[in-house]
């Protein structure tokens, strides 16, 4: 009866030292079209602009849904992003966009639908979030507000084109 417990700890034992071993990660190769998609937007940088970019102007719509912006973050990072909508008073204003942006290898950095932004407030687009804050780290654009024009705001020197409207 001992060797058979013997047997079995030994057993045990040895199932749990090969548990505990370190594995390799496993790499995964980078989508060749995602890698492309960044190429192109990239290819795009010297036509981007920190300049507004007027979605709406006494009521009426500049920039169509649906419509492209590329874009540059503060962080460097290559993207784009669809607008879904562009609020008016039944939303209180609330900005909607698909957001999707590539690591410097290609790879997806962020890849988010229906980021909503409130009215004067940013957006950080490295991380497809709505925030408080307009720094480097943590803010790309800013949804402005006044009494003519709704506008995407680059902040610092984050650089944004309109690839379709």
């Amino acid at each position: 009866m001992n060797l058979k417990k013997t047997v079995l700890v030994l057993l045990i034992g040895s199932l749990t030292i090969g548990a505990c071993k370190k594995s390799t990660p496993v790499v995964k190769p980078v989508d060749p079209a995602n890698i492309a998609a960044r190429a192109t937007i990239a290819a795009q940088l010297a036509k981007m602009t920190n300049a507004d970019i007027v979605v709406t102007e006494a009521g009426v719509n500049k920039l169509k849904l649906g419509a492209v912006v590329y874009y540059k973050t503060n962080l460097g990072n290559y993207g784009k992003f669809t607008l879904v909508s562009a609020g008016d008073v039944s939303t209180t204003y609330l900005l909607t966009i698909d957001v999707i942006t590539y690591k410097i290898d290609g790879s997806i950095l962020v890849n988010k639908k229906g980021v909503t932004v409130q009215a004067s407030y940013y957006c950080d687009l490295d991380t497809g979030t709505q925030t408080t804050q307009a720094t480097k780290e943590a803010g790309d654009l800013w949804w402005d507000l006044n009494n003519t024009q709704q506008v995407f705001a680059p902040l610092d020197t984050t650089v944004f084109y309109v690839y379709s409207n």
